[in-house]
């Protein structure tokens, strides 16, 4: 079987540590486990990024404001 090799870009809107989100309530842990095993069982490796380290804000002000990093590269190791 031939591999080939392939590229997700996009907003996945689950974060994989809650590191990734400030803002009012931690993110449940079973979800981005859940999220994690998913790009696990994938074969898939997230590609990083460069700039702000959010990539989403509900652009609320002061205690309200949420930021994420939502968007993501993924791709395969190969």
């Amino acid at each position: 079987m031939a591999s080939f090799w392939w590229l997700v870009i996009g907003d996945f809107n689950e974060i994989m540590v809650q590191e990734e989100k400030m803002g009012l309530f931690d993110r449940p842990l079973r979800r981005m486990v859940d999220f994690g095993n998913v790009l696990n069982r994938c074969d898939s490796v997230d590609m990083g990024f460069r700039g702000y380290e959010f990539t989403w804000d509900n652009n609320r002000g002061g205690r309200a404001n949420v930021q994420e990093r939502l968007d993501r590269a993924l791709s395969n190791p190969s």
